[in-house]
């Protein structure tokens, strides 16, 4: 059976503070965190960023578990509903994301759908199940249906 993840929304700048303290009560999450090139004036940098700003997934089974503990760690607002019920995200989605942040790729998020007609294939990205629309000759688009989010993977590789 394919496990299910909550999506938690939290204050801005807590993500990585509330991850902490999941970590340290052995709770199953999952915190996206992909490479981006910056520039300073003086120079270029990789630096590691958040792919989803105020947002972390927890494992259901780990969530409804440990609920109470969880809703009360700082910088916690609340776990999202979609018609009244938890907004779930796939094991699947969660592997996806996985590997796209894992892969030595530029990545951006978009809430525009890219244009429809144009085909992408996925085989260099490790990622399967997921369709797919190319917005240049250098950038994919993959939706992630559960956020209705499409994150856009470049082909810049990361030095």
């Amino acid at each position: 059976m394919d496990e299910k993840w909550v999506v938690v929304y939290t204050r801005a700048n807590f993500e990585k503070k509330i991850a902490h303290k999941l970590y340290n009560f052995k709770i199953d999450y999952y915190l996206p965190i992909h490479r981006v090139r910056k520039q300073w004036k003086d120079r270029k940098k990789w630096v590691d960023e958040l792919l989803f700003r105020s947002y972390l997934f927890v494992k259901y089974s780990d969530y409804e578990l440990y609920k109470d503990f969880i809703c009360k760690i700082e910088g916690f607002i609340r776990v999202l509903y979609s018609n009244g019920k938890p907004l779930f995200v796939s094991q699947t989605e969660i592997e996806n994301l996985k590997n796209i942040c894992s892969d030595k790729y530029s990545i951006s998020i978009e809430t525009t759908k890219p244009k429809e007609g144009d085909v992408i294939f996925l085989q260099d990205f490790k990622v399967e199940g997921i369709i797919s629309n190319i917005s240049k000759t250098d950038k994919i688009s993959i939706y992630i249906p559960s956020l209705n989010y499409y994150v856009t993977v470049s082909y810049q590789e990361i030095k």
